[in-house]
């Protein structure tokens, strides 16, 4: 089984009647998409699906990622054609084997971190967390918001590979 994400071109979420966006599920399924999920809106504007498609066994094989995109568009079309669902043209298609989706989902997800969990990692007082950021190589946080700014972990990580500690205090001639 393979996967399949389908992203269309649309002009916003209201554009669509959700009792029929309710019905694509289903009609995905009689037209022999497997387990379909659907969206709306997104980064296109347009109607969304995720779903499963038949191949080969060896679905390694380039053919059968072939096979299976034509195979998961038709079905996707067929489907919007049945509910009349209209959708400005394809936007964007992602295939994956059903194994690959499954090491993305065991993943864990990225830790992130504000001043104070940030300063307790580190094992530094927030103050001395202000003199860190404002060094060359410390990492951008990735967002700044009223709360104060968030680090992901694997920057933090980065950061602490390459921190030459030094113990005590600064001098007060390098202050």
């Amino acid at each position: 089984m393979l996967e399949i994400e389908i992203e269309t071109w649309g002009v916003g979420v209201d554009a669509y009647p959700i009792d029929l966006l309710e019905r694509l599920p289903g009609v995905i399924a009689e037209c022999g998409g497997h387990g379909a999920s659907v969206s709306m809106g997104g980064l296109t504007g347009g109607i969304g699906a995720s779903f499963g498609v038949a191949a080969e066994e060896h679905a390694a094989l380039a053919r059968s990622f072939a096979d299976a995109m034509l195979a998961g568009t038709d079905t996707f079309s067929r489907a919007c054609e049945i509910l009349g669902l209209e959708h400005g043209g394809l936007a964007r298609v992602a295939i994956a084997a059903s194994e690959m989706l499954t090491l993305e989902n065991d993943q864990p997800s990225e830790e992130l971190y504000g001043v104070t969990e940030l300063a307790r990692t580190l094992g530094v007082s927030r103050q001395r967390l202000a003199e860190l950021r404002t060094r060359q190589d410390f990492p951008s946080p990735i967002v700044e918001l009223a709360a104060g700014p968030v680090w992901t972990g694997s920057s933090l990580r980065r950061f602490e590979a390459v921190w030459e500690r030094k113990p005590g205090r600064p001098r007060r001639s390098a202050v």
